[in-house]
């Protein structure tokens, strides 16, 4: 008999037990389907092929002063220099870019847009290994200072948005701003680095005045590692190049790689595979559940099969047949796990944090249904084995001449279902501890202290020519019915991720000399207009915000934040200390004029959630950058602001753009993504496996009080009372219970430090999480428990002994 003569005789029989079968079905449909959900997103993100080659032996180098509890900063364009020119050693060769996107008006096709350029090295592309879809790439005429020809090379995005995808886009100038550019290249649509790059244009012509200062780091260096170059070694040698580069007595300075592969991908890398690790286990408990309803099934047939092994059946035969009835179930389960899929992946994308490249790959696709076939297969063939088990333990004579009531039940088939069951109670309790410890980092993340307040606050970006133009957008912004405050910055919170402007600072007795700047930490350097505290809701702790008196001709001041205070003062009394901030004022001999503090205000968290950095704000008068992002608050909705500000923006400035429209929460809310998405779909996963524990506690539970219906009977009848019998059931529950509890634990304590880099405000072994989920555990079995051990309770010794 074939396979599929099997498969029918399978499927024409299981309407006698159509709640046994649909039951199997849903539990292998949820594992199947959240297995395919993970799978989906990790083939999209990390197994597809990379548009930048060999990523493994690429690393982004930072630089940070020991002993500071300050983050990596940047690098300046000397140091690039100087890696790549005495780095020979231990870089195949090194690269560099601008650490920021550039916004930047695209001019002449149609109405401006904006758009988001980055400015790389001539070497980008090459050291990187990615190719061009049209035309070329950058070379190193590109990046001369004095001769070099403006060129770009733009996204796939771009060219289909903007250009329709024409071919004919290379060689054809576009204009930037005030440049007009010639487009020597087009990438393919999956290059997506950096994150949001839409434009990508020769470093040193656009930045001349950067290129030998060795005191700004505003370049992000990536190198490629030499073959058999290793990790540690490469930076002793960056660092001893570093230091070579600075004058004696300069304060040591660390080099820091971090593999590029964890810059692109950050935390979403071990997330995908820490989910895919949970739906595995998810399958494994499936496997498990069905394997012991199929086991249940082979018992109560075991004399049947022993009928046909004694007529002439091979035990080859019986287990075709049994692997037909597994397959059948599994791969239903898979087609409705898939369709589960296709609708879970489309109701998750919009919690993915979109900065992550191959987002666009993500549905359902012929990878996935492949994947989810083999799984069908492997699940089939893994809940065979027990049944299988089972049905072999004992001959055929021996199973034909035993009682029914022994047929019923093995030692063998007890030890087997409690063991299958004790699988699944500890997989669903490393399920659980790893959801827990995710969503206390949610919760964690969500209740940080952010220092401002963006309930009702949107930010625009609006670039216009000078500091006058600003203050009279700003006047007429403030009259709108409904605003309550406005004011503008160089960088909004969180608009760049951890990057930012770090700058250099002197305190007042140290010397105006390079070398006072590297004696005292790097700040994020910020740009402010009046209004700007008040809007975006950073509180004032000590002295004054800035206001109309603050201009380029009054006395230099900035404002800090509290952490920067209690640095130049042990008790945080900063107001009326002085500094020297890069970018400030200077006196008619070019020479920079110290700076007073005249305010103190909160902590910003303005380039990470996790931690905050020490802030400096300068007037907007008294700086060169000129602020770009208007921030404004409303009294409700504040997007219902935009429409009215339009008008404003181009009766100042016609042809102005305003764009980046966002809610100040919504930037929040992407920030906190990762953390979002893992704790829901991790929550949802440990609900899974609560579900399948209940389900197949109850099953063996049931099954056993069936099977000893007439154990039960002869107690009864002996003078057993009832909570005897229910203590007998609920003792097996216990048992296994305990067990898988214990195994469960015992595992996550010993691996849950993989979950490290996912976490926030929690340890790893937090002793509550652990508790939290044995205790759901305990609960919902105990409660499943109670149902068939009341059942138990309720048979009568003469029904159950009349049943032999």
């Amino acid at each position: 008999m074939r396979l599929h003569d099997d498969v029918r005789v399978f499927v024409r029989t299981s309407r006698r037990v159509p709640v046994a079968v649909s039951t199997t079905v849903c539990v292998l449909a949820l594992a199947m389907g959240a297995t395919a959900v993970a799978f989906n997103f990790l083939d999209a993100i990390l197994l597809q092929p990379s548009p930048v080659r060999d990523v493994n032996r690429l690393v982004s180098i930072w630089t940070q002063t020991p002993g500071r509890e300050q983050p990596p900063s940047e690098s300046s364009y000397p140091q690039y220099r100087e890696w790549r020119e005495q780095g020979r050693t231990v870089f195949e060769d090194v690269t560099t870019m601008g650490s920021i996107n550039f916004p930047q008006q695209l001019i002449g096709r149609g109405e401006p847009v904006r758009v988001h350029a980055r400015a790389v090295s001539d070497s980008f592309f090459d050291v990187l290994g990615a190719k061009p879809l049209l035309g070329r790439t950058l070379r190193p005429a590109d990046n001369d200072v004095a001769t070099a020809e403006l060129v770009l090379v733009m996204s796939w995005g771009l060219w289909h948005r903007q250009f329709g995808g024409d071919p004919a886009v290379i060689g054809s100038p576009i204009r930037l701003d005030k440049r007009t550019y010639t487009v020597v290249g087009v990438m393919p649509r999956d290059f997506q680095y950096p994150a949001g790059a839409e434009v990508w244009f020769p470093l040193a012509p656009g930045h001349p005045h950067l290129v030998d200062d060795r005191r700004i780091g505003w370049l992000e260096t990536i190198a490629r590692l030499r073959d058999g170059v290793g990790l540690e070694s490469a930076r002793r040698e960056a660092q001893a190049i570093a230091m070579r580069g600075f004058p004696p007595g300069t304060p040591q300075v660390d080099v820091l790689f971090v593999p590029l592969r964890e810059e692109i991908f950050g935390l979403s890398r071990p997330a995908l595979v820490v989910l895919m690790f949970a739906a595995l286990l998810l399958l494994l408990m499936a496997a498990a559940n069905v394997g012991h309803l199929l086991l249940v099934r082979a018992t109560a047939r075991r004399k049947e099969l022993a009928v046909r092994q004694a007529l002439g059946a091979s035990r080859a035969r019986l287990a075709q047949q049994q692997f037909a009835e597994s397959l059948t179930l599994a791969v239903t389960g898979g087609a409705v796990g898939l369709l589960l899929a296709a609708w879970a992946v489309k109701a998750l994308l919009p919690f993915v944090p979109i900065e992550i490249p191959g987002l666009h790959r993500v549905g359902m696709n012929a990878r996935t249904i492949a994947v989810t076939g083999i799984m069908s297969v492997v699940t089939a063939v893994l809940t065979s084995v027990a049944p299988l088990m089972f049905a072999w333990i004992r001959a055929p004579a021996e199973t034909l001449n035993a009682s029914s009531a022994a047929t019923m039940e093995t030692r063998g088939g007890q030890r087997l279902r409690r063991a299958l069951m004790c699988v699944q109670i500890a997989l669903s309790v490393i399920v659980l501890i790893g959801a827990g410890l995710l969503v206390r980092s949610f919760l964690a993340i969500k209740n940080v202290e952010l220092g401002f307040h963006p309930a009702n606050v949107v930010k625009m970006d609006v670039a216009l020519d000078d500091d006058a133009s600003y203050d009279e957008l700003l006047r007429r912004v403030r009259r709108l019915p409904g605003v309550r405050a406005a004011g503008a910055v160089y960088l909004a919170p969180l608009e760049h991720g951890p990057i930012g402007m770090d700058a250099p600072i002197v305190l007042f007795g140290q010397p105006l000399r390079p070398e006072s700047y590297d004696a005292n930490p790097a700040v994020n350097w910020e740009a402010a207009t009046p209004g700007y505290f008040e809007a975006i809701g950073l509180p004032l702790v000590q002295g004054r915000v800035f206001d109309d008196r603050d201009t380029a001709d009054s006395p230099a001041v900035v404002v800090i934040s509290e952490s920067l205070a209690r640095y130049l003062s042990p008790d945080g009394r900063a107001v009326g200390r002085r500094l020297v901030t890069l970018d400030g004022p200077r006196d008619d001999a070019g020479r920079p004029v110290w700076q007073d503090v005249v305010g103190v205000v909160k902590d910003g968290r303005y380039r990470e959630l996790t931690r905050t950095r020490f802030d400096v704000y300068l007037p907007h008068t008294q700086t060169a950058p000129a602020v770009r992002h208007l921030v404004v608050r409303g009294d409700r909705d504040p997007l219902a602001l935009v429409a009215p500000i339009r008008p404003i923006v181009r009766a100042i400035k016609p042809g102005a753009i305003v764009d980046g429209i966002v809610r100040l929460e919504d930037v929040v809310m992407r920030a906190r993504a990762g953390w979002t998405f893992n704790a829901l779909v991790f929550t949802l996963f440990g609900a899974l496996s609560l579900v399948l524990v209940a389900v197949g506690l109850f099953g063996l539970l049931a099954y056993a009080s069936a099977a000893r219906t007439r154990e039960i009977g002869i107690r009864l009848a002996l003078g057993a009372r009832r909570w005897h019998i229910a203590r007998l059931m609920l003792s097996e529950a216990m048992t296994v219970l305990g067990a898988g509890l214990g195994l469960g634990l015992a595992t996550v304590w010993v691996t849950s430090r993989a979950l490290e880099s996912l976490l926030f405000g929690v340890s790893a072994q937090d002793t509550v999480t652990f508790a939290a989920a044995a205790v759901l555990v305990l609960a919902i079995c105990a409660v499943v428990s109670w149902w068939p051990a009341r059942a138990a309770m309720s048979v009568t010794p003469l029904v159950a002994l009349r049943r032999d």
